[in-house]
């Protein structure tokens, strides 16, 4: 359990006698009904599920002295920890709602979906008000439960039907018992403009069983895409193998066209993630305890938290190294609900199934740079460079590369006279499919093994090829999006089951670099064109000359600082 200082230490400060009955006052649920009820999975012994939550979807045993809505759950018994007691997991976990969100992080609305007063008083200063109209119902107690509740602020208004469910899941690969949580928002816009919102499920989670200290400070956290076709994140004791806590959306929330994005963050106190490539721009703090205010901050998960993992990188599965930190996972779903018309977002939360393992490799560093632009035959020539960047793993050898796989998309571009791939010394290419639609895999294969890509190595190759128009375009069958001028490059190395075909490939499957943009650089003007543009200078400053010729030029001082800004 933890102790009650840690909910005042991440707070912003000492809350007044008089703030704190305003932030009630708008926070709380409207309605005398509100309260939580407890689900249980009908389970006595391994895979017992039993939650304490709310009308809104949270929980946790964060907030000691006062009403404690906890998740316990009884894993099977563990190869390395033994038999294992029921226990609660989670520090608190609640869901978040901001609305016209950007790029850069500055929102304007914000608020937090909470009937304890533990977390809607320290989350304060949101003006999104979310009301209980629905208390959550008893008629199929002890599995099941459904609410609703309003939200309104600032030309925003939606409502939210909320079905919650636990179950007893089929026993994992080594007959682990596993449980699950269902959480199925239905929200619709009840206002009368258009909405963008974001929602965020964030657990600050604890796994206690082979302890670490304070708050329990050994878990792992990381993204697995192998097991289903789109990220699950999860967290994990150091040790233990059968009480993985792992959260995942049930469907796919790209398979609705009313979906704006859809990212997941996983937190390991201490870390600062490096720029992100694909969301560049706004602060980037480091994860720190629970790391909720963070998220608070930024209206959603900074962007140079999304998709990555400490100790991995961007775009990649994984899971964080063994230091010593709090961890947090969550899921974030940015949408344009119409006016009337349900959006459908569901919430898996998993308690002891442990993911597929992924083998310890990362996909390999792939960098571009444009070396010339023909504007007649539309041609760029791109030079780029594959490094292998597998990690070391104590008691394991690193993963050395011989064979890898480029996949391009260009668009509009595609087959044309120009289109080439010129492989490095000592590796032979091989167009594996395409171009269809302007998108191309390649597979290159090491001439001699002993000479396959080391820990660190590099290797250089040449693509020309037409790129896209003036207009960005996207692949109708991959959906990537590549933008004027360019292409777009991901990379991979070998795997298993890997196939030479379009069913292999960075939208298929999650062992790919991040994506790769090329923009080829429009020409030089002709040499005549230089010509005239520099007689038409010449010309200016000669009269220039002539106008100031009786005074005295005065040389103003060079502000370094202007120059590097």
């Amino acid at each position: 359990m933890h102790a009650p200082p840690r909910v005042h230490a991440r707070s912003r400060g000492p809350i007044s006698p008089d703030l704190f009955v305003s932030i009630v006052c708008v926070l709380i649920p409207a309605s005398s009904l509100a309260g939580p009820v407890t689900l249980w999975n009908e389970v006595d012994g391994n895979g017992s599920l039993t939650v304490t939550l709310d009308d809104f979807g949270s929980f946790g045993d964060a907030f000691q002295g006062g009403d404690q809505w906890l998740d316990l759950f009884d894993p099977s018994p563990d190869p390395v920890a033994g038999d294992l007691p029921e226990q609660a997991v989670t520090f608190a976990t609640a869901v978040f709602f901001y609305v016209d969100p950007s790029e850069i992080g500055d929102g304007t609305h914000q608020g937090v979906a909470s009937a304890h007063l533990g977390i809607s008083t320290i989350y304060g200063d949101g003006n999104i008000i979310c009301t209980v109209t629905r208390a959550n119902s008893t008629d199929n107690l002890p599995t099941s439960t459904d609410s609703a509740f309003l939200c309104t602020g600032p030309n925003v208004e939606f409502e939210a039907q909320l079905t919650q469910s636990v179950s007893l899941l089929d026993p994992g690969p080594n007959g682990g018992a596993a449980a699950a949580l269902e959480q199925s928002y239905s929200i619709t816009n009840a206002g009368v403009g258009a909405l963008e919102l974001i929602v965020v499920k964030h657990i600050d989670m604890d796994t206690p069983w082979s302890g670490g200290g304070g708050f329990n400070l050994n878990d792992l956290v990381g993204v697995d895409f192998a097991e289903l076709d789109r990220p699950q994140v999860f967290a994990k004791d150091e040790d233990v193998q059968t009480a993985t806590l792992v959260l995942r959306t049930t469907q796919d929330p790209w398979l609705d066209p009313r979906t704006v994005d859809s990212v997941y963050y996983v937190e390991k106190q201490g870390f600062t993630p490096p720029p992100n490539p694909g969301y560049p721009g706004g602060s980037c703090p480091t994860y720190d305890y629970g790391t909720d205010f963070q998220v608070w901050d930024n209206y959603g998960a900074p962007n140079c938290w999304k998709n990555f993992i400490p100790g991995a990188g961007h775009d990649v599965p994984g899971t964080s190294p063994p230091t010593q930190g709090d961890a947090a996972i969550g899921l974030q779903v940015e949408m344009q609900p119409g006016f009337g018309q349900p959006y459908q977002l569901l919430f898996t939360t998993v308690y002891g199934l442990r993911p597929p393992q992924q083998p310890h490799r990362i996909p390999p560093r792939l960098e571009t740079r444009t070396i010339q632009y023909n504007t007649d035959t539309a041609c760029g020539e791109f030079l780029w460079t594959l490094t292998n960047i597998n990690p070391v793993v104590p008691g394991e050898d690193f993963v050395e590369i011989d064979t890898f796989y480029i996949d391009v998309e260009s668009g509009d571009g595609g087959a044309a006279p120009c289109t080439e791939m010129i492989s490095p010394d000592g590796w032979t290419a091989e167009l594996c499919a395409g171009f269809t639609n302007g998108h191309a895999l390649y597979r290159f294969s090491v001439d001699d093994p002993d000479n396959a890509l080391d820990l660190g190595g590099e290797v250089h190759g040449r693509l020309s090829i037409k790129t896209n128009g003036l207009d960005a375009t996207t692949n109708p069958a991959t959906l990537i999006e590549v933008p004027p001028l360019s292409v777009v490059l991901y990379g991979a190395q070998d795997q298993e089951d890997a196939q030479c075909n379009f069913n292999f490939g960075p939208t298929r499957d999650g062992g790919w670099s991040g994506s790769v943009i090329a923009t080829a650089f429009l020409p030089v003007p002709p040499l005549d064109a230089w010509a005239k543009a520099i007689l038409t200078a010449a010309f200016a400053i000669a009269a220039t000359l002539a106008l100031t010729r009786a005074r005295p030029i005065r040389m103003q001082p060079t502000n370094a600082m202007e120059i590097g800004s």
